[in-house]
């Protein structure tokens, strides 16, 4: 998909019409109303009253969550660990009434996430439209972010997901990544 940005709405044009998430979908995800949560609001159609995409909250002076991974960019920013630690308490705040919801996000990878850019304590749920709703199951999941010891996804494994993001905020890197001399750093599974 595409993403265009206009004024306070974002708009995910999907290049194949058949990509867009299933009306059904749609209207299950719109139980989640908190706001930091950016989920989809209004679908767009096309020219034949076709869906062909979503649109959503556009939340101004944000970054992604990834910036806050490196430790340069933390001392360059400023950033301490206060700020950090409040981020990741209110990811788990957020995660929680996901699942209150019966809704499981699964690919919570560092890249689904904005951050308030002023004060680095609010985070920003985004890709909302690929979780994983009571009829319609996940499709995908980044490898590194996966739990290789369960086949299903659950609330287990979101919070697991949960966890090594958590790490990498704290720590500053991915807790199966870096160097180890008895695993190369593509052996995500072996290293887990």
């Amino acid at each position: 998909a595409r993403v265009y940005v206009k004024g306070s709405r974002v708009f995910k044009i999907y290049h194949d019409p058949k990509m867009m998430i299933p009306m059904a979908k749609f209207d299950e995800l719109q139980v989640l109303t908190s706001p930091n949560i950016l989920k989809p609001s209004e679908v767009i159609l096309n020219t034949k009253n076709k869906p062909v995409g979503i649109t959503m909250d556009y939340v101004d002076h944000s970054i992604p969550l990834i910036k806050l991974v490196p430790n340069n960019f933390r001392k360059q920013n400023n950033i301490q660990p206060e700020n950090i630690v409040e981020l990741v308490e209110k990811m788990k705040e957020v995660i929680a009434l996901i699942h209150e919801k019966g809704i499981l996000q699964v690919d919570g990878n560092e890249m689904n996430y904005l951050v308030d850019g002023r004060d680095i304590r609010k985070p920003y749920f985004i890709d909302v439209d690929s979780y994983q709703t009571q009829s319609f199951p996940a499709q995908v999941i980044m490898p590194t972010f996966r739990d290789y010891h369960t086949k299903d996804f659950s609330t287990l494994t979101d919070w697991f997901t949960f966890a090594l993001i958590a790490c990498e905020l704290f720590v500053g890197i991915h807790p199966y990544k870096g160097k180890h001399p008895n695993f190369k750093s593509n052996e995500i599974i072996e290293r887990m």
